[in-house]
């Protein structure tokens, strides 16, 4: 009935007035909504990380809750704080992942396959409470009544679109070919300079930081946020799958759509408001 690009369209339309909704106007139900995301989240990841049908599911979930749940309840003692600081970890090993499996299509084949699933679920239970408390803190951040949340979740989701539609009008240098083959370098260059533009419009409504300050923090900010995208596309072609799941229409899952907040949510709290 609808092509793909339409239900893409749509769906992207009805998560942006969701996004509006509950970050501007329904901030008291922010939690619960964020809740529903990373919880649903975890069960893609899940499925993706080969432990969709373990026997020992509810148990993963448990512990998942109990991540977060300690995390919150022990803030005072820097408990997330420590959590948050693991993904930079994270995000170095993945930088050298992508890289590394970009050269060589077969490599992860040469590991053993309960190894690579345990430390793609090990380092979910690192990402996925990370961004969960990222969000919740963003969300209680009021500098000057600027909406903080709603201008970083804008920023990835323009660096989002603009690498879509760039690539699609003028990409032809495939970058990261055997991770993601729709993936190009005039992509990703349109994305950062619509995202870039945006923020240079806009930073001064929330940021009280030099221009270099800002250019330095939001180059590394987009960056993280292509690097999520392709670590989720990685885990993807590691198991061989298209998509996280198929809850969203023209997407896939919801880590197809959230992938590129994982590490760049995180980094916005852990730069600016974690001393």
């Amino acid at each position: 009935m609808f092509s793909n690009l339409t239900k893409r369209v749509i769906t992207s339309v009805v998560i942006i007035l969701t996004i509006i909704s509950f970050t501007l106007f329904f901030t008291e139900y922010l939690r619960f909504i964020l809740s529903i995301v990373i919880f649903y989240g975890f069960w893609e990841w899940l499925n993706i990380s080969g432990y969709g049908l373990n026997k020992n599911r509810i148990w993963l979930f448990v512990t998942f809750f109990l991540t977060i749940f300690f995390s919150i309840g022990l803030q005072k003692y820097g408990v997330a704080n420590i959590l948050l600081y693991f993904n930079v970890v994270i995000w170095l090993g993945a930088a050298f992942l992508l890289l590394k499996f970009n050269e060589e299509t077969n490599h992860f084949k040469s590991y053993n396959k309960v190894t690579v699933n345990r430390t793609i679920l090990v380092s979910g239970y690192i990402i996925l409470p990370s961004l969960y408390l990222s969000f919740l803190y963003l969300s209680q951040v009021n500098i000057e009544k600027s909406f903080l949340l709603f201008f970083v979740i804008a920023y990835v989701a323009l660096s989002d679109i603009g690498g879509y539609f760039c690539g699609k009008l003028f990409g032809k240098k495939k970058i990261f070919p055997n991770i993601s083959p729709n993936k190009t370098l005039e992509g990703y260059i349109g994305g950062f300079l619509i995202s870039f533009a945006a923020i240079l419009l806009t930073y001064e409504k929330f940021l009280n930081e030099t221009l270099f300050t800002t250019v330095i923090i939001f180059t590394i900010f987009i960056m993280l946020s292509f690097i999520g995208d392709l670590y989720i596309s990685l885990i993807k072609r590691i198991h061989s799958l298209e998509d996280t799941g198929s809850i969203l229409p023209g997407h896939g899952g919801l880590l197809d759509r959230i992938d590129s907040y994982l590490f760049s949510i995180p980094f916005i709290y852990l730069t600016l408001f974690i001393e």
